[in-house]
């Protein structure tokens, strides 16, 4: 892994992580089953996207995802039922979260 991120560089890991999360951020705030868990833009993480979940549990919404290969997980504590987090990660690639956003943006 630390091979790998040395063959691709600091600046691509940053900017993948950017993309990736700027895919999330704008689901979370387009999609009406979705809203950020962090009120504030400022205090939100690039590599950990967490999001309020409308219209299902959360641990259905986590089974229907899983279906399609990728595993995304829960909040903690209270937040369990009502909570995904997406981990963004520089193992996991941009066409994985493409993926992701495409099957999360066919759930209403």
């Amino acid at each position: 892994v630390c091979e790998d991120m040395l063959r691709r560089g600091i600046d691509v890991i940053r900017q993948e992580t950017n993309y990736k999360a700027a895919l999330i951020n704008y689901l979370y705030n387009e999609h009406p089953m979705f809203a950020h868990a962090v009120a504030n833009e400022a205090h939100r993480s690039k590599t950990v996207l967490v999001g309020e979940v409308k219209g299902m549990p959360a641990s259905e919404l986590i089974a229907k995802v899983k279906e399609h290969g990728i595993i995304i997980g829960s909040g903690y504590g209270k937040n369990k039922a009502t909570q995904i987090r997406i981990a963004n990660f520089p193992t996991h690639s941009k066409e994985v979260f493409e993926k992701l956003v495409d099957v999360l943006n066919e759930m209403k």
